[in-house]
């Protein structure tokens, strides 16, 4: 059974996992780590408000340290009406002794309690993070060789309707049929100049 235990514990991604991972994307695909950052923060900040219905969360990140750190910000009161929101006096002068009535006290989350909704909100979150990163590097990448003739290699050629599938650099572009010199036949692999308008 302890054997069961640390194979799960191995095998759950931890803070140093998650920055080696957007170190490895960042490396890869171009896309900024504090981008992807700031996505995962918007991330935990929707999951609190999914799994707690509050979303006044603080998300403190610490790359060299390799740590996330989410706090849940809640008012100390003496009856709680909103469990999301409120917190017990006694329990906010274990956080902070000088808790009184009416203050805010930081409430420290484990991210392993959010649901599975909110943990798949979260993904979804990161997930168009990724997309959108891509998007902006291949736009930036286009945007630096307007005006100018580039090499590109054709990586597909749709047989139905003769568009072509071009690598540049990093990014992929669609070349139309209509776009082609007139009678030239693009193959897959081959090495094409094309003009970025």
């Amino acid at each position: 059974m302890s054997g069961r235990k640390s194979k799960k514990a191995n095998s759950e991604g931890g803070p140093a996992e998650i920055f080696e991972a957007l170190a490895m994307l960042e490396k890869e695909r171009g896309i900024s780590a504090d981008f992807m950052i700031d996505r995962i923060k918007k991330a935990i900040v929707t999951a609190c408000k999914n799994s707690y219905g509050n979303e006044d969360c603080v998300v403190n990140v610490d790359q060299a340290k390799g740590v996330f750190e989410v706090y849940l910000n809640k008012t100390v009161v003496e009856d709680i009406t909103d469990r999301g929101r409120e917190i017990l006096l006694e329990q906010a002068r274990k956080i902070d002794p000088t808790a009184a009535v009416g203050d805010t006290v930081g409430v420290r989350l484990n991210t392993r309690d959010f649901g599975r909704i909110a943990a798949m909100t979260a993904r979804n979150i990161i997930r168009q993070g990724i997309r959108d990163g891509e998007r902006s590097r291949m736009l930036q990448e286009f945007e630096s060789k307007q005006q100018e003739l580039v090499t590109a290699v054709v990586d597909q050629v749709d047989p139905r309707t003769g568009a072509a599938t071009l690598v540049i650099g990093h990014a992929e572009a669609v070349l139309p049929k209509s776009e082609q010199v007139p009678g030239e036949v693009l193959r897959a692999g081959e090495h094409v100049k094309v003009y970025v308008a």
